[in-house]
């Protein structure tokens, strides 16, 4: 009797590993299962074209992610500024330049009926276009301002609408002379005058 009991004990046991392997390999199967239909997901997203995948962009991405050489010597910044400029110097109102922008063109307003040339350009920190720039007439003396564009973060897009943020003269001087820079206008006339 024993034996049975002992015996039967035995084929319990076995029933009951073979039971609990048998599960384990299931869920075995269906975990690699998982993780090959979520590798055969990526799989597919990367192959596809590149609709399915959405790319975080910065602000100045989107506003000068695409720009070509072209576009850093020729573009709507600096069409701002000269509207900006005429606006003050001629004392009229322009929709597109805010009576605060203005005020702070004020006291250079002498000097605003001259074209200027763009000495340097680049993305600003806070969203835009930082500008240094010196007048043809006024050789001497260079500039720095901010011209900041609005971006529609929802679609990703350049709004179109700018805005100056601060124009002041710098202390140091240009050391260029008018004869200077229309003769690199002359040689590199993708630097325009404005």
């Amino acid at each position: 009797m024993k034996a049975k009991i002992y015996l039967l004990a035995v084929i319990l046991i076995f029933v009951s590993c073979s039971g609990k392997k048998q599960q384990e390999k299931n869920t075995i199967s269906s975990e690699d299962s998982t993780v090959e239909n979520k590798q055969n997901e990526l799989d597919t997203l990367l192959n596809n074209d590149s609709t399915h995948v959405v790319e975080a962009k910065s602000l100045n991405d989107i506003r000068f992610g695409g720009w070509t050489d072209k576009d850093w010597y020729d573009n709507d910044y600096f069409r701002y500024l000269r509207k900006s400029f005429n606006t003050c110097y001629e004392s009229k109102s322009y929709s597109g330049v805010d009576e605060s922008e203005l005020s702070k063109l004020q006291e250079y307003k002498s000097m605003l009926h001259s074209e200027f040339i763009v000495y340097n350009a680049e993305p600003f920190i806070a969203g835009g276009l930082f500008v240094t720039l010196i007048f043809v007439e006024y050789p001497d003396t260079m500039f720095q301002t901010a011209v900041y564009s609005d971006v529609d973060e929802k679609t990703k897009t350049l709004i179109g609408t700018y805005h100056l943020r601060g124009f002041e003269k710098m202390s140091e001087p240009s050391n260029i002379t008018k004869e200077q820079i229309l003769e690199m206008v002359k040689e590199h006339p993708e630097n325009k005058l404005w």
